[in-house]
């Protein structure tokens, strides 16, 4: 994101990043000369060569604003950040849709502290105090899942019995 927004600022275009607004695209630049607007979806690839994916969300913006959409590709993130060539107008290049398939395996109680350790180190270290797990200190807690099984186990028993009643 940092390369994407010093080459739009090298190019004096005033540049916002808006990520977190889940508008479809990452950072809006505007060229004060020409009053052309650039509606940026930023990618990101640790390696030189690699698989750009676009959200259905980016994808549909990107059909609807062929006039200012742009992609931006980064490489080599993992070393030194190179950006590629920007496109305008990825809607008209030939995509495949991808419709990604869960693994449940993937998502149980015992995945969670390592995805939210994952998930906390990519963020900034503000973002992190507000977007905190907040069943962190329950995981961290490690309680004893027999015990908890029990109790829930009685409080089922007892109140189907006074439903019964």
């Amino acid at each position: 994101m940092r390369v994407v927004m010093e080459h739009e600022q090298a190019h004096g275009r005033p540049v916002y990043d808006v990520s977190e607004k889940n508008l479809g695209y990452d950072v809006t630049s505007l060229d004060l000369a020409s009053g052309e607007l650039r509606l940026i979806e930023v990618k990101g690839l640790g390696a030189a060569t690699g698989t750009i994916l676009l959200t259905p969300n980016e994808r549909r913006v990107a059909e609807d604003r062929p006039d200012c959409f742009w992609l931006y590709v980064v490489t080599d993130c993992d070393n030194v950040p190179r950006l590629e060539e920007p496109i305008r107008d990825p809607a008209r290049l030939d995509w495949n849709e991808v419709t990604p398939k869960l693994d449940m395996r993937d998502y149980t109680i015992a995945t969670v502290p390592p995805r939210m350790q994952r998930r906390e180190m990519r963020k900034p270290r503000a973002r992190q105090a507000r977007l905190a797990d907040p069943m962190r200190p329950l995981l961290e807690e490690r309680p004893d899942l027999s015990k908890v099984l029990e109790k829930l186990h009685a409080r089922f028993t007892a109140t189907a019995r006074r439903v019964r009643r």
